[in-house]
């Protein structure tokens, strides 16, 4: 039987976009006849933004879950400044004209590189190095952000070089767009970039969700990682839509994910008035919802 190792962060009961993607994969490869471990932070030792408990309802029967300990400063420092100022998801709470929000981006970026979460590192590494051995695991697949996960499969790599390692960026690393607002050190920089290198050369398989996201990790080595690159897009399991018999006759575009000051939804406004004014007699108007669930 294949048997396949998955380090995520992000697990029921966390809520949020990061849990979704291999809370869901690994019920698929559960129901392959894959043997999946996954290796997550014990939620009380975490440093979650969301939670959601009824995910834990989709965690799949057969899939065995281990949680470890972690060191989370988060947790400290939102003591210190408020809790309102830790940086959230896609950094769109974030006022760097506030003395506390600089103060909280320079502790974040120079004295836990690549991440606040890299605290987990020590114990996820320990127990994988536990579970490889007990089970003879021969694929490990490492999850981010946040990135520091990419440290444990690093260090799993290098102690065992058998084992297949599966990288799984859904976000860029070091071009991830609210980069510039962490007040990083040049020095913080280079260390941080490093990692990203050394991951992505030492990856036997990288997985990430787009084409520029793939160019952004190809930009980061010379050496030519594109054909051990692939897309898996972030969709949806159908088994959780029911779709109505009057709803079969509607076209429905949802948006899931991140709203940022930084992006520009105007495109597409801009397009469906266009739409809507080439097409008078269509009720597209009448059909519009709004439902606005900012994780920021």
């Amino acid at each position: 039987m294949k048997k396949v190792l998955i380090l995520s962060y992000y697990w029921p009961p966390s809520g949020g976009a990061g849990v979704q993607r291999w809370l869901k994969l690994s019920a698929y490869l559960a129901d392959l006849g894959v043997e999946v471990h996954v290796i997550t932070v014990d939620e009380l030792k975490a440093s979650y933004m969301q939670w959601d408990e009824t995910l834990l309802n989709d965690v799949h029967p057969k899939v065995t879950v281990y949680k470890t300990d972690s060191f989370e400063p988060i947790n400290y420092y939102a003591k210190l400044v408020g809790k309102k100022n830790v940086p959230t998801a896609g950094f769109s709470n974030v006022n760097n004209s506030n003395w506390k929000q600089k103060l909280v981006n320079g502790i974040r970026s120079n004295f836990f590189i690549p991440d606040p979460r890299v605290g987990w590192k020590k114990y996820a590494t320990k127990k994988a190095i536990e579970l490889i051995d007990k089970h003879t695991i021969q694929t490990v697949i490492t999850t981010s952000p946040p990135h520091s996960t990419q440290l444990i499969g690093l260090s799993l790599k290098r102690k065992f070089p058998q084992i297949k390692w599966i990288v799984d960026f859904r976000d860029p690393w070091t071009d991830i767009y609210y980069y510039e607002l962490l007040g990083h050190t040049a020095v913080s920089k280079r260390l941080d970039a490093n990692y990203e290198r050394k991951v992505v050369e030492k990856a036997d398989q990288i997985i990430t969700v787009g084409h520029k996201f793939k160019d952004s990790f190809q930009s980061k080595t010379t050496q030519n990682i594109t054909a051990k690159t692939a897309i898996i897009p972030n969709g949806y399991d159908p088994k959780d839509f029911v779709i109505e018999s009057d709803q079969n006759k509607r076209f429905t575009i949802s948006y899931t994910g991140t709203m940022s000051d930084y992006y520009q939804p105007e495109v597409f406004f801009e397009a469906l008035a266009d739409l809507i004014q080439k097409n008078p007699f269509k009720k597209i108007a009448n059909s519009l919802s709004y439902n606005c669930c900012c994780s920021g």
